[in-house]
């Protein structure tokens, strides 16, 4: 990892300028020990990135943890774009609304706190959405796929992280992962690389960050 970790500081460095905010959501998720399953400075610059470009307007994001991703994601879409972002974890939602209520972007997101299987069926009134963030649980990915795949635009932008799940889609380290998380990924994999489905690539981050839209 340390190469990664001398990449990041590169990155950071020339490209990433964390507002204080950022910083402390950081320091938080370092302090309750759950640092690593927030994206990177760099994973969540590229976020706000392709919404920007992509112009995004209306954003789903399953599994927000503390809104790092959805404050940076409300940084690339114009001013009457929203981003409803999905939280099942009571303390971790707490502390994301915290965090947005400081952010001069909370007008532009919306928490969702409860079960995203449940919650995602009563959001499907504001769509269809221009693009959809998967980063909740693993073995979800194939369920979020499908959800997503009906209810972006033609042309939707539909995004999942940690895709590589540590490498153990192509047998690396698998003791942090399930049985049923890998083989649930695998199909996520082979529905998201269907060319009649999806224009669909891998950018090769820290866990792989899969990016693709809709052709459908």
């Amino acid at each position: 990892m340390r190469v990664w970790d001398e990449k990041e500081r590169f990155i950071q460095k020339h490209y990433v300028n964390e507002a204080p905010l950022f910083l402390e959501m950081r320091e938080t998720a370092k302090i309750k020990k759950c640092d690593h399953m927030m994206v990177a400075p760099s994973e969540a610059r590229l976020l706000q990135s392709l919404v920007e470009v992509h112009n995004s307007k209306k954003i789903v994001e399953i599994g927000c943890l503390y809104g790092y991703s959805a404050i940076y994601m409300a940084q690339g879409i114009s001013s009457e774009g929203k981003v409803w972002t999905l939280e099942k974890n009571i303390e971790n939602a707490s502390f994301a609304q915290k965090f947005f209520d400081q952010s001069e972007l909370k007008d532009k997101i919306e928490l969702i706190i409860g079960d995203a299987h449940a919650n995602l069926k009563d959001l499907e009134k504001h769509g269809p959405f221009d693009c959809v963030f998967i980063d909740a649980d693993k073995s979800g990915y194939p369920e979020y796929l499908e959800w997503a795949e009906k209810n972006v635009r033609h042309g939707g932008l539909i995004i999942a992280d940690n895709t590589f799940l540590g490498g153990s889609m192509w047998g690396g380290e698998q003791e942090n992962y399930s049985q049923t998380q890998i083989s649930n990924m695998r199909k996520f994999h082979k529905a998201f690389s269907d060319p009649k489905r999806f224009k669909s690539v891998i950018y090769p981050s820290h866990d792989g960050i899969a990016v693709g839209i809709k052709v459908t």
